[in-house]
């Protein structure tokens, strides 16, 4: 683990490799919640971990979640699935939010993630992922401050799923990301061609 700390921010970056049988989530969710609880004033966790090992779950999803002073989160290569208990979710204070590589992670889950956040995400990456984004229609107020948006790579990702997500978008994106989408024809992209005239 790389710590990097100063007075007005505290960083950790996390590579992580538990090796040795079917307990390796747990040992993992296990560690984190200790160093939540041992590091509550941390700000930006980034977490990645072996693709050939058992990873993150929604067990130390919710630990990382706590963390009231939250303002960056990556994710990559976890198995959440996102559909947590939002009663104990404190990080209401992200602002970048990468979610990458986490095949179990459901329309639903990012729901519940993204309403937890509020008001404060202004970037979020939706990478690698199997999501449809037709759940997505649940979220109003909270993507409104969204600035840069990025849905690459999710084969899943349909029309409908991705005119979800603009819709609820405000008028302060001016980066949009969805490349390696085979399964998006373009149907509706004329419904934000406003929207699509001042992204970069």
């Amino acid at each position: 683990m790389k710590n990097f700390s100063d007075k007005n921010k505290h960083c950790f970056i996390l590579g992580i490799g538990i090796y040795g049988g079917t307990d390796d989530t747990k040992e993992l969710d296990h560690h984190i919640s200790e160093l939540v609880q041992k590091h509550p004033e941390i700000e930006d966790l980034s977490l990645r971990t072996n693709e050939d090992i058992n990873s993150l779950s929604d067990v130390g999803l919710q630990a990382v979640l706590s963390l009231e002073g939250l303002a960056k989160l990556n994710l990559y290569n976890s198995s959440i699935t996102g559909e947590i208990n939002p009663q104990y979710i404190r990080a209401n204070q992200i602002h970048t939010l990468v979610l990458d590589e986490c095949p179990s992670l459901t329309d639903q889950g990012i729901v519940v993630i993204v309403q937890a956040v509020t008001e404060s995400l202004k970037s979020l990456t939706l990478a690698n992922l199997e999501i449809t984004g037709e759940g997505l229609v649940q979220l109003t107020e909270e993507m409104k401050n969204l600035k840069s948006l990025e849905l690459s790579s999710c084969e899943n990702l349909t029309d409908q799923g991705l005119s979800n997500m603009l819709r609820v978008t405000g008028n302060k994106m001016d980066s949009l990301n969805i490349s390696l989408n085979d399964s998006l024809t373009g149907d509706q992209f004329h419904m934000f061609k406003d929207k699509f005239a001042i992204l970069r």
